[in-house]
């Protein structure tokens, strides 16, 4: 079975969590950097999601290191459930 792998730019935007999701790291992490210009966006991180657990599998990139990777994870899977309702 192929699989793709996905990837969520994780943030919170006016302190509601979010995601958008991304065939790559690099272009999750570019829409981060990019992303923070917005002002009420405050990047985490970048997750590897399995669509099929709905769950993070692990944290590729944080934006500050002060963050948990826990943090980031749990962050990803709130946006992504808020996304899906």
């Amino acid at each position: 079975m192929n699989s793709q792998e996905t990837f969520l730019a994780v943030f919170q935007l006016q302190e509601m969590p979010g995601v958008v999701a991304f065939d790559s790291t690099d272009d999750a992490i570019e829409f981060l950097e990019t992303s923070v210009a917005l002002g009420d966006l405050s990047p985490l991180g970048v997750v590897e999601w399995d669509d099929s657990k709905h769950s993070a599998k692990e944290v590729y990139w944080q934006y500050n290191s002060s963050i948990s990777p826990g943090m980031i994870m749990a962050t990803a899977f709130q946006g992504y459930v808020g996304c899906r309702n």
